[in-house]
């Protein structure tokens, strides 16, 4: 089968397309045909700083296709059917081998392009804001890079529970559509001071709870505009930066802080995840929230497409169609 494998780390230019055997299917696994590959912050970080295992490596958490084969010992699925699978790693790749308990069926009215962009996004999306942030309605939030597949999903489940949200941004062209999904505040932190902006946006208080998948300084930030007893939660660093927290400023403050990684809760609370994943597909499916797709790369421009992912230009989620 053809595959975006890598040899080494490095920047986008050490993917390459290479004919690698076909995975062999797992007595409690399927094969999945890939029609659609979700690029993640995960598959970035990933390809440019492992840890990888043999090479060639196909990275890559989520994709979307059709069964091919199903394992002996799995029940619940049959060849053809539609569905979306997340595992560590082996997306980026015309066929993949999953755990069966690592796929769900596809409900008819989500394309492979939307499926590919709901598990990981979507769950992880919904535990910052209520499994860990605990989430009230009415109260305020602060979310750092919210024009980002992660940041949009943080959104909408935000607006359905009427918080107020407040949403940083790189570039002032991505305001007006935020404003459409419910974001009522929007800080383009190239132009502002983050925290004096929340401070004003607040009255001096703070925020209740600052959702942070940056890292770096933007999470310095975070915990500076969380008010006294505040919540912070540190999902990813996109900036792939030494990440030092001010233990300090959290103690002065009284501040929670969380770190959320959602294959770390889908190991030791299987059931809870896989049925939240689940819901929320028929939650998108049924219209009551939205996934935002950028761009759709062909499997032979996968460089550009992790470029791109990359750049930060994306409003939403960047695919690789096969």
């Amino acid at each position: 089968m053809q595959a975006l494998t890598i040899h080494e780390c490095g920047s986008p230019s050490v993917l390459q397309i290479e004919e690698i055997p076909d995975p062999q299917c797992h007595p409690k696994g399927i094969i999945l045909e890939n029609k659609a590959i979700s690029i993640e912050g995960g598959d970035l970080r990933a390809r440019a700083l492992g840890p990888i295992g043999n090479v060639p490596y196909v990275i890559g958490y989520q994709s979307a296709g059709i069964i091919t084969e199903v394992g002996a010992e799995v029940s619940n699925f049959s060849i053809g059917e539609h569905v979306v699978a997340m595992s560590g790693n082996g997306s980026h790749a015309a066929l993949r081998s999953v755990p069966a308990k690592a796929a769900w069926r596809m409900p008819e009215n989500l394309s492979f392009e939307e499926a590919a962009s709901i598990p990981v996004t979507f769950a992880t999306a919904h535990d910052c804001l209520f499994e860990f942030g605990h989430l009230d309605k009415g109260q305020i939030i602060l979310v750092n890079g919210i024009s980002g597949g992660l940041g949009i999903a943080i959104a909408q489940f935000a607006h359905q529970h009427k918080a107020h949200i407040i949403g940083t941004v790189s570039d002032e062209k991505k305001v007006s559509k935020l404003k459409e999904i419910g974001v009522n505040d929007i800080i383009v932190h190239t132009k502002s001071n983050v925290v004096d902006e929340v401070k004003k946006i607040t009255n001096g208080v703070g925020v209740d709870l600052a959702i942070d998948p940056v890292g770096g300084q933007a999470l310095e930030q975070a915990i500076d505009a969380t008010k006294y007893r505040g919540k912070v939660i540190a999902v990813g660093n996109a900036s792939r930066s030494d990440n030092k927290v001010d233990i300090g400023l959290l103690m002065k403050k009284n501040i929670s802080f969380n770190g959320m990684l959602l294959a770390s809760e889908q190991s030791k609370n299987f059931t809870r995840v896989y049925d939240l994943v689940g819901n929320i597909l028929k939650n998108v499916a049924n219209k009551e929230f939205a996934v935002y797709i950028d761009k759709v790369f062909n499997f032979n421009e996968a460089i550009k497409a992790h470029q791109y992912a990359e750049s930060r230009k994306a409003f939403g989620r960047v695919i690789i169609k096969i």
